[in-house]
């Protein structure tokens, strides 16, 4: 897939998803859902969609009763209408990465056995790299990551 011929955004910045996306622009001018269909270039969309939340996720037992700090968070459903091997894609801007770079995240990955995985991948001129996965039930509660970029 070709890259994308957006404009750069510098990787940078703290974004707790407290204000509501921007259209064009997403959460915190960086983060978009993708969207559920074929884009304009090729790329395939998701089947899933990304949903900001306060308090607890809809359905009980499957997500956290409230963010891990302020209070929205972004949330999918992975119970109904989900099913098994359905995709839920938030992505950033084309972002500049120079020199050690990091993202740091809070997530959540509550359900039964049959929860999939929560990948960070980056995309480059050299094709797609997953850099950290975790999969299965994690509990209710937050957890951290943190993920070196810069490879």
């Amino acid at each position: 897939t070709p890259m994308p011929t957006t404009s750069v955004v510098p990787a940078e910045g703290n974004c707790s998803f407290e204000e509501a996306a921007v259209p064009t622009k997403g959460y915190c001018n960086m983060w978009h859902d993708r969207p559920n269909l074929v884009l304009p270039d090729g790329t395939v969309g998701d089947e899933l969609d990304w949903t900001r939340q306060t308090g607890p996720t809809p359905t009980s037992g499957t997500g956290p009763n409230s963010a891990s700090d302020g209070s929205a968070y972004l949330f999918m459903e992975s119970s109904h209408p989900a099913v098994e091997g359905n995709a839920a894609v938030l992505e950033s801007s084309r972002l500049s990465i120079a020199g050690p770079n990091s993202i740091s995240f809070q997530y959540s990955m509550s359900g039964d056995e049959t929860m999939g995985s929560l990948t960070v991948k980056v995309k480059n001129s050299s094709g797609t790299t997953d850099l950290w996965q975790k999969s299965g039930p994690q509990g209710e509660a937050w957890n951290g990551a943190e993920v070196d970029l810069s490879s």
